[in-house]
């Protein structure tokens, strides 16, 4: 009896040490990306241009990547996602005011930005910005 408690013992050390070193991998995991995600590149390092289109409500600038519209129809209706609380996943925040003047819902542009600020939406840095035609 004596060691079939000790057996029992052994095992519940075992599991729990197992769901520790678990969890200490995954918060290692976790913390490693959030530090990459959050991770300003340096002023002569910036990001090569991201594809997409620009959406004005009020004061704030949003910015739809290309690949999240599918079609015409979504091009042509851009200004009913202005209706939706958060319209599109990421805002635009400027170095330069000069650079989102002449800005308009449904322009194209490419971006280059030298940071992106995890939240909901995403705000990003942007340090260059230029139309595109269709």
């Amino acid at each position: 009896m004596k060691m079939k408690n000790s057996i029992n013992f052994v095992g519940i050390i075992i599991v729990f040490l197992i769901i520790f070193m678990i969890v200490l991998t995954w918060k290692i995991d976790t913390n490693s990306e959030l530090t990459r995600s959050t991770m300003k590149t340096s002023n002569s390092a910036v990001s090569k241009g991201i594809d997409g289109y620009i959406l004005l409500k009020g004061d704030t600038v949003y910015f739809i990547e290309e690949k999240h519209i599918k079609d015409a129809y979504d091009r042509k209706h851009l200004e009913e996602r202005l209706k939706r609380k958060i319209p599109a996943d990421a805002i635009l925040h400027f170095n330069n005011a000069s650079i989102e003047k002449g800005l308009q819902t449904g322009d194209k542009v490419e971006i280059w930005y030298s940071e992106i600020l995890e939240s909901y939406p995403a705000k990003i840095q942007v340090t260059k910005i230029e139309k595109i035609q269709d």
